[in-house]
């Protein structure tokens, strides 16, 4: 059994290409091809990013100093759908995910959620909207964010 390792071509011990799986290692929420589009294909071996952002990103983080969660909704395709956008934060359970806190993105597109002390596995998500503009209007589509463990 080892002698057919030994004598297995190099290609067949190699690790499968970062855009061929279901894991995010680039930690921008998105998993492979088609999902992720910083992959080209599934054969693709690189998942970052090689330009300036694009397309939506909302992430998120607990900031224990302070017992809140932080993060920033950017869209590099889209500014406009940065500030007041809706943004919920979610605790995984089983079942139904509870919604734990709500805010409004900043013109940054910066939010913040309360929770002192908070223990388990959270995301959050930015709520679809229509927004009007000067001469035509944009779609802001849902996003999520990667999901984070607080000890």
């Amino acid at each position: 059994m080892l002698l057919g390792l030994l004598a297995a071509p190099p290609h067949a011990l190699a690790e499968p290409p970062e855009c061929s799986g279901s894991v995010d290692k680039d930690g921008d929420g998105y998993t492979g091809h088609p999902a992720d589009p910083d992959c080209d294909s599934p054969e693709d071996d690189i998942e970052t990013v090689t330009g300036p952002p694009h397309g939506p990103i909302l992430t998120i983080r607990y900031n224990p100093e302070r017992g809140r969660f932080v993060g920033q909704l950017i869209d590099g395709d889209e500014p406009r759908c940065e500030p007041g956008r809706r943004v919920k934060v979610k605790k995984v359970r089983s079942g139904r995910n509870l919604v734990i806190g709500r805010d409004e993105s900043n013109r940054r597109g910066s939010w913040a959620v309360p929770r002192p002390k908070p223990r388990g596995r959270f995301y959050a998500v930015a709520m679809p909207e229509f927004r009007y503009g000067d001469s035509e209007g944009v779609e802001c589509d849902r996003h999520r964010s990667v999901t984070i463990r607080v000890p």
